[in-house]
C-alpha cells in the first residue's frame, strides 16, 4: 500500500445519521452503513445511493456483509439481529434471544453462521440457513463489545468489559482459553489473517498482540493518547491499523513498532478497509467518506492538479474546434458544455466553426 498520508476523498456519502457501523461488500462494489435506525447502500465507484431502509427501532451498531456479498447482517439497541438481501433491502430473517443491546455481529467465513455479542454478557451463534439459534456461549461477566471469527471459522474471539478476551470453539461452543492480565476494558478484537495472533484494543490506549500459543510472549503497542476503538490487520498480516479518535496509527505486526512514515490521520472516527487494502470507508459525524488510499498528494502533484483545474476558455475553445474537425461530437459537446458552465460567469458560447455530418 502506498503512503497513507496520500489519500484523496472520492465521495461523501450521507447515511442519514451518525454511522456507527460501516462495511464494504467482498467484491468492493457496495458500501453499507448503519446511520441511526437506517441502513444505506451505495455504489462504491460512483457514490450513488442504491437503497435505504429502516432496519431497527433505534441505533444500529454493526452491518457486515456475508462472505458472498449477497446478504447483510445488522444489530442494534433493540436487542435483535436481522438478515437482509444486500441488493433489494428485503428482510430475510430476524433473530431474537438477547435481553440487552447487541453491539457486534459477525459472519463465519463460509457464511453459514452468525455470531453476536451483547451487553447481556453472552455470545450467541445462529444458523443462517435455518434462521435458528444454535447455541449460547456463557463465561463473560460483563458487557461484550466485540466478536470475530478466526480466518478458518474454527474459533471465535470475544472481548468484554470484564477485561478479558475469550476464545471459543465455534463448533461446540466450549471455551478454549481466556486472556487476562492487561486489566482494562476491551474495545475491539481482530485475528491476524493466519489466525496465529489476536490484536486486542483496550480503553487504556494500548493494543495487545496475543499469540495463539500460550507459551509465547504478549506484545504491547503503545503510543495512542486516546482509547483505541478499532484495530485490524493488513491482508498479508504484516501491518496493524488502529484508530483512536483522531489518531490513526500503523504498526509492524512482527516487531510491534509504530511505522512513523505511513501514519494516516484523516478527520474520521471509524474506517473500514476494502478487501484489496486500497480503499477506506471512514466516518466523520453524519457523513461517510470513501477514500482512495493509493492517491498521492505530493506537492508537485497538488500543483499539477490545481493548474489542470483552472478554467482556461482559450484551451477549451481549441479542444472543441479540434474535436469538431475530427467529428468527435462527444468531446466537442464536453468542451462546449464545460465552457457554458464555467465558474467565472464569462460568455456562455464559444466561437466554433460550422460543421455538417
Amino acid at each position: 500500500m502506498s503512503d497513507l498520508h496520500s489519500v484523496e476523498e472520492i465521495h461523501t456519502l450521507e447515511p442519514g445519521g451518525i454511522a456507527l457501523g460501516i462495511s464494504f461488500s467482498p467484491d468492493e462494489a457496495l458500501i453499507a452503513a448503519g446511520g441511526g435506525d437506517t441502513i444505506t447502500l451505495w455504489d462504491a465507484d460512483s457514490g450513488r445511493e442504491i437503497n435505504k431502509f429502516v432496519a431497527h427501532a433505534t441505533w444500529i451498531y454493526s452491518v457486515p456483509f456475508s462472505p458472498d456479498g449477497t446478504r447483510i447482517a445488522s444489530c442494534g439497541d433493540d436487542k435483535v439481529i436481522r438478515l437482509w438481501d444486500a441488493r433489494s433491502g428485503k428482510k430475510i430473517a430476524t433473530f431474537t434471544g438477547h435481553s440487552q443491546r447487541v453491539m457486534s455481529v459477525a459472519f463465519s467465513p463460509d457464511g453459514s453462521r452468525l455470531a453476536s455479542a451483547s451487553h447481556d454478557t453472552t455470545v450467541k451463534l445462529w444458523d443462517v440457513r435455518s434462521c435458528q439459534q444454535a447455541t449460547t456461549l456463557r463465561g463473560h461477566t460483563r458487557e461484550i463489545s466485540s466478536i470475530t471469527f478466526s480466518p478458518y471459522g474454527s474459533r471465535i474471539a470475544s472481548g468484554s468489559n470484564d477485561r478479558s478476551i475469550k476464545l471459543w470453539d465455534a463448533n461446540s461452543g466450549t471455551e478454549i482459553q481466556t486472556f487476562t492480565g492487561h486489566g482494562h476494558v476491551i474495545t475491539c478484537v481482530a485475528f491476524s489473517p493466519d489466525g496465529q495472533q489476536l490484536a486486542v484494543a483496550c480503553d487504556d490506549r494500548t493494543i495487545h498482540l496475543w499469540p495463539a500459543k500460550p507459551d509465547h510472549e504478549v506484545t504491547t503497542l503503545t503510543g495512542h493518547t486516546n482509547t483505541v476503538r478499532r484495530v485490524t490487520f493488513s491482508l498479508d498480516g504484516k501491518r496493524i491499523y488502529s484508530d483512536a479518535a483522531n489518531e490513526k496509527f500503523v504498526w509492524d505486526a512482527a516487531s510491534g513498532n509504530r511505522l512513523e512514515n505511513i501514519d494516516w490521520d484523516p478527520p474520521s472516527e471509524q474506517k473500514q478497509v476494502s478487501p484489496d487494502g486500497r480503499w477506506f470507508v471512514t466516518r466523520e459525524l453524519n457523513h461517510v467518506l470513501l477514500v482512495d488510499g493509493e492517491y498521492r498528494n505530493t506537492p508537485d502533484e497538488k500543483a499539477y492538479r490545481a493548474a489542470k483545474a483552472r478554467f482556461d476558455p482559450t484551451w477549451h475553445q481549441e479542444q472543441a474546434t479540434a474535436a469538431i474537425t475530427a467529428k468527435n461530437w462527444f468531446a466537442a459537446t464536453f468542451h462546449v458544455g464545460f465552457r457554458k458552465t464555467n465558474p467565472t460567469g464569462q460568455a456562455a458560447l464559444l466561437a466554433l466553426p460550422p460543421y455538417s455530418e
